[in-house]
């Protein structure tokens, strides 16, 4: 990088469209407690045009649940409530 911040050789428009897709995605865990039916994940990404996969972080296997974009920071899962609780990891994207 250089004492501006940018990286070797990247204009300005360029380096503005990186830094907003750096900051375009949401990952984090989400933690379904024992006997409940939904969990929620707040992304702050400021929209409901989001892509949103939820996958079991032993696995690596996707997680189909209902998702609920609740608002615009918010998205809701609804998934058949288990005996245990149950931690998966969420990855949310804006399009």
């Amino acid at each position: 990088s250089t004492e501006f911040d940018y990286l070797d050789g990247v204009t300005s428009n360029i380096q503005t469209q990186l830094n907003a897709k750096a900051s375009s995605g949401f990952s984090g865990n989400v933690t379904f407690a024992a006997n409940a039916s939904s969990a929620t994940a707040t992304h702050n990404l400021n929209t409901r045009d989001v892509i949103v996969q939820l996958y079991d972080p032993t696995t690596y296997e996707t997680v189909y649940v209902d998702v609920f974009r609740t608002t615009v920071n918010l998205v809701t899962f609804e998934f058949r409530p288990v005996s245990s609780s149950r931690t998966y990891r969420c990855v949310i994207t804006r399009i």
